[in-house]
Parts: C-alpha cells; structure tokens; sequence
C-alpha cells in the first residue's frame, strides 16, 4: 500500500511540475508565477517527502553537488548583508527565491532519478512538444499578431520574454532535441531544434547564439563517430550561415554594447573588496551612465563584484562537478545534455551574467536545472534507480 501511495506522489509531482512548466511561456508577473510554483511544484514535493519518508531526499541532500549548491545558495544570501544598497525585491523575497531555488533542484534531481527509462523519454518528449509550442506561440504574437517586422529583434512571453534570459529556456529545448537526435537519428527531434534556433537567431543575441553553437558542436564533435559525416557538414554548414549572417547584421546594429568599458569598469571596483565583494543587492550596478545603470554582464566578473573571490570560487566548484559528472555519463542522452547544457551556460554567461539564484523563471535553466540533471546521475551511480 504504502509503496502504491509512493508511486501516486511521484506522479502526481511530474504532472505537476509539467504544468508548471508549460506555464512559464504565458505568466509574465513574479507572484503569479510564485503562486503556481508553491501549488504545483512545492506542495507536491512536501506530500511526496512525507510519503517517501526521506529515502530519496537523504541521499540527495547528502551528493557533492547539493552540498556545493547549497553552499553557495547560502553565501549568496549572506552577502547581501554587507551591501550598502538595498535588496531589490526585498530581503524576505531574496529568501524565498533562494529557497525555491534549491527545491526546484530537488525537484529535477528527483523526477530524473526516480523514472525509469520510459518515463524520461516521456519527459524528453514533453518538454520538447511545450518547448516548440511555447516557441511557435511567441513567434506568431510578436509578428503576425502585434503588426512587428521580421527586421525588429523578437521578444519572447511570460516568464521567458527577455531577448537574452529567455533564450536560456529555449537552449534546454535545443540541446536536448540535438542529443535526442544523435542517440536515436529521431528526425521530430529536428523540428524542436529548429524552432528553437529561430527563436535565438531573430533575438539577435549573439552571446547565446554563439553559446548554443558551441554547445552543439561540442556535442557534435564528441559524438563524431556516431553521426554520418554528410549530416555533420550539413549542421556546420548551417550553423556557420546563420551565424556569419547574423553576426554581420546584429555588430552593425548594436556594436559590443559597451561591454569592455562595462568590465573595466567592474574590475576597478572589485580592486576595493577582492575578497568578499561589495555585497549582493541582486540588482549589483557596476556601471552608470546619463542613458543607463547596469550590471557586470559576465557572471565571473559580476561574482567578483558582489561576493568577491569567495562567491566565485564557490560557483567554480559547482560547475567544475557539473562538468565532471556530465563527461563521465556523456554517452547518455541525460549526461549529452547536461554537457552540452553546461557548456551553453559558461558560454552564454560570459557575456550576459550576473545572478544565478532567482524567483522561478529563464535563469533556473543555466544553473539550476542542470545541477539537478547531475545530482540525479549522482544518485543513480550511488542507489540505483528503483523503478528500471
């Protein structure tokens, strides 16, 4: 019976983290999306932890990667103890966004390590079908449905509506489809990573382009003995088009955006507190100009800025087991993703970043779901995975 019981909470907590999902395309505002994460998300996890009666969550919280998580969550916080600015949002609401944070970690760690084979092709499955749908929707409101030019930059919806952070969900969807595509030569999987790439190519961000470009070769050249050399030409071929093409238009539109003079400016600061920064405000202006104020944009240089050489070397040992538990699976579709997902974040972040921990939104995808991607394989090396 009790196993039975165990069995509904699970499912319940996939379905409903599904639905939580699928909403992060349509819910612009903060605390409606907060709402739906502790409905769908958190209540679920509590009735499952009851039920499962901490045989999962022991050992969970208990892997390198929580543990360096949850280090790094709580320097995040204490940080902003000593900055002389206040916490944008509020301090209260900085707890929470932290705490959900690592919850949705816990979440993703869980599903994947409690599913067994069938279940995460379903999951795979349905996380590419809403990635596509969430894509196509958002293609057709800002042109067709708002009157906007195909030559104006593409602004996504809900949650994912920013041109840089919400590429970070759509990144998910690609370098998934892309993994899925070599593992089993799935031709679907090919409309997903489409729609995705012209999601990131009329943003004009060329940060995540040049991300997921990476990622994907990176993934392409591990699995180089796997893929018929016709269908690697044609994917280099393509990406190297779409990429010169857009680099031409989006540097004569935009130029660098003022990042070398945005770091430099960063970097005279951090001179001041090298060690434990100037304090996380969330928010954590380096520069200030007649026309704007603006954060680091590079997620090294902004740690530097707020939390010092402590806050960095805390997210280098995350991402440092990121990467060494993601290689050493990287013949699954799991670990191929994870990788590739991983290597999209340092690339991406180098020139947009700033925070990693925030309220349920585009950032969770470059940091928090990939460390529950790896605490998962962790957990299956350790315990074995129940349900195979």
């Amino acid at each position: 019976m009790l196993q039975n019981n165990h069995q509904k909470a699970f499912i319940y907590l996939a379905l409903s983290t599904a639905g939580f999902y699928s909403l992060l395309g349509v819910i612009f505002s903060t605390g409606k999306i907060i709402a739906f994460f502790e409905v769908l998300c958190l209540l679920p996890l509590i009735l499952w932890a009851i039920i499962d009666r901490g045989k999962t969550l022991t050992p969970l919280l208990k892997t390198p990667i929580a543990i360096s998580l949850a280090a790094y969550i709580a320097y995040f916080l204490v940080s902003s103890t000593w900055s002389s600015n206040p916490v944008h949002h509020g301090y209260w609401n900085m707890v929470r966004f932290s705490l959900y944070s690592f919850i949705f970690f816990a979440i993703v760690a869980t599903m994947l390590h409690l599913s067994n084979k069938s279940q995460k092709i379903k999951i795979a499955t349905f996380v590419l079908t809403i990635g596509s749908i969430t894509g196509l929707y958002a293609l057709l409101n800002f042109y067709p449905i708002q009157g906007n030019q195909l030559t104006e930059r593409f602004y996504m919806t809900g949650r994912i509506s920013h041109a840089i952070h919400g590429l970070y969900y759509f990144a998910l969807v690609a370098i998934l489809a892309f993994a899925i595509w070599i593992k089993s030569q799935n031709k679907k999987a090919l409309v997903a990573l489409s729609i995705s790439a012209i999601c990131f190519y009329m943003t004009e961000s060329r940060g995540p382009f040049i991300a997921l470009a990476g990622a994907l070769a990176g993934i392409a050249l591990l699995t180089s003995k796997k893929i018929p050399i016709k269908s690697i030409f044609i994917f280099a071929t393509t990406t190297s088009t779409f990429f010169a093409i857009g680099l031409y238009n989006w540097g004569i539109n935009r130029g660098s955006s003022k990042r070398l003079i945005i770091w430099e400016s960063a970097l005279e600061k951090i001179n001041d507190a090298p060690i434990f920064g100037h304090g996380n405000d969330l928010l954590n202006i380096v520069y200030r100009d007649e026309y704007e104020q603006v954060h680091a944009h590079n997620i090294w240089i902004s740690h530097l800025y707020w939390g010092g050489v402590t806050a960095a070397i805390l997210l280098l040992i995350c991402y440092l087991f990121l990467i060494r538990t993601f290689w050493l699976s990287r013949d699954s579709t799991l670990g191929m993703t994870g990788l590739g997902l991983t290597v999209f974040s340092l690339l991406a972040l180098a020139t947009y970043g700033n925070i990693l921990v925030s309220s349920p939104g585009d950032l969770w995808f470059v940091f928090i779901i990939p460390c529950g991607m790896a605490c998962s394989i962790e957990l299956n090396k350790k315990m074995g995975n129940p349900n195979e």
